[in-house]
């Protein structure tokens, strides 16, 4: 199978897909189009550019605004075309076009289609605030628009992609559609492992973003603990080449992550050997008990399906959906929840415990090791797009019913009818007829 990955490589995720894909036997191309550059990365790609474009890009490389509108528009259309040789396209925060009408074109041609919500393109401020709320989460505004304008681009992204793509990987506080709420791939063979802890512990901090990372209020934590005698070694590490950072994570013993939004930095420091301290959500997200919140998502899912409760079928989605929803019960026993009120009491914890350290070391690597390999990760999505209909697909499809059951819309017109016209484009999907309740809320249709 050839597989063209784009738009853009956030968290080094590029090289984890093309890792576990290419070891699936399937060819993969990736294009990286960063914002400001449009420039083609064939780094982690097992195709080769030809030598004469590689030389154009040099060539083209100016500060003349004509030659770099020009080779981007060269870029882009090369790039298509090994898009429309592909069989299967994956997308990371963009797509071709502003309007995401490539989604349709390529639909159209036949392509399997994958998209991946992974960030600040899908998410507006006024829902991650609520959401935050909901999961016990600290909020902080980071560039977030609370616009119409980004509002309408982001509602379109997020509904275009549910309406054409084959399958939907991570939620999105604006998602509608059941997605597969799939673990980052981590590479950890590139990830030394050391769960020894350390006399005096070593405290990691390494901001992609000192606004959103909390690196004020860790500061301030540190101080505090400080002052009240604990011995500590706090590290802060920026601006390194993610491959060497990956090192960083067996030399500490607790990994102090964001106190706003997680991300891929808390699997690799489990994968590394380091506790894991950040924003995660509660699990489960409703608040209720484990098995009580998997036998509603059975309930959901076959009710969605036509499915008799007492059927084999039933229990066998039901089976299917415990053993898959162990994995988020597991991960977030690893990853310790933290907000800016409780993050000094649960450092210090760990701090004066080092054979807790140990052995939350220890489970973190076989986490890492049992779900989290690129090859396991990417077998799985292609399994889910072979047979979409199957038991095992539709157990791992997760029902993210914020934006349909908990958001409580701003009271302005344009506002709604923004969010209205997106739902609208959706309603005819068969995933929106089986999963998707009318009712109306605070001026939202379904």
């Amino acid at each position: 199978m050839k597989i063209f990955l784009g738009m853009f490589n956030i968290s080094s995720l590029y090289q984890e897909y093309v890792k576990g894909f290419t070891a699936l036997g399937h060819e993969v191309f990736s294009v990286d189009f960063m914002p400001a550059e449009n420039i083609i990365n064939d780094e982690y790609t097992s195709l080769q550019v030809p030598n004469f474009i590689r030389l154009k890009m040099e060539e083209e490389n100016t500060s003349d605004p004509a030659r770099q509108e020009y080779w981007s528009d060269y870029c882009a259309k090369w790039a298509w075309q090994k898009a429309m040789e592909a069989d299967l396209c994956f997308f990371m925060w963009l797509t071709f076009t502003h309007d995401n009408r490539d989604l349709a074109w390529l639909k159209n041609a036949g392509k399997k289609i994958v998209v991946r919500f992974i960030g600040t393109e899908s998410r507006v401020a006024e829902l991650d605030e609520q959401f935050n709320a909901l999961h016990g989460r600290a909020h902080t505004d980071y560039s977030l628009s609370r616009g119409w304008e980004e509002l309408a681009q982001k509602i379109h992204y997020v509904r275009s992609a549910e309406k054409y793509a084959d399958l939907i990987l991570g939620p999105s506080t604006l998602s509608l559609r059941p997605n597969y709420h799939d673990f980052f791939t981590i590479d950890y063979s590139g990830i030394p492992f050391d769960p020894m802890p350390r006399e005096i512990p070593v405290l990691l901090h390494a901001p992609s973003s000192t606004a959103t990372k909390g690196t004020q209020e860790w500061q301030r934590i540190f101080a505090q603990l400080a002052g009240q005698g604990l011995k500590f070694e706090p590290r802060l590490v920026q601006e390194m080449e993610h491959n060497e950072f990956l090192k960083e994570y067996a030399k500490a013993d607790i990994h102090c992550g964001g106190l706003y939004i997680g991300g891929k930095a808390e699997l690799e420091a489990l994968a590394g050997g380091a506790v894991p301290l950040a924003a995660s959500a509660k699990w489960p997200p409703d608040g209720s008990s484990v098995g009580g919140y998997i036998r509603e998502l059975t309930s959901i899912t076959a009710q969605a399906l036509g499915l008799d409760k007492n059927s084999p079928e039933f229990a066998r989605i039901h089976q299917i959906k415990r053993e898959y929803c162990q994995g988020n019960s597991d991960y977030f026993s690893l990853v310790q929840h933290v907000t800016p009120q409780s993050a000094a009491d649960v450092l210090r914890y760990f701090i004066l415990n080092p054979e807790k350290r140990y052995r939350q070391a220890v489970a973190g690597r076989e986490f890492i090791e049992k779900y989290c390999s690129p090859q396991r990760r990417c077998a799985e999505i292609l399994d889910m797009l072979a047979n979409p209909d199957s038991a095992e697909s539709q157990a791992k499809l997760w029902n993210f019913d914020f934006f349909h059951k908990k958001y409580r819309p701003r009271q302005d017109a344009k506002w709604l009818d923004i969010l209205n016209k997106g739902t609208a484009t959706v309603r005819d999907c068969q995933w929106y007829k089986q999963y998707i309740k009318p009712l109306s809320r605070d001026g939202l249709l379904f």
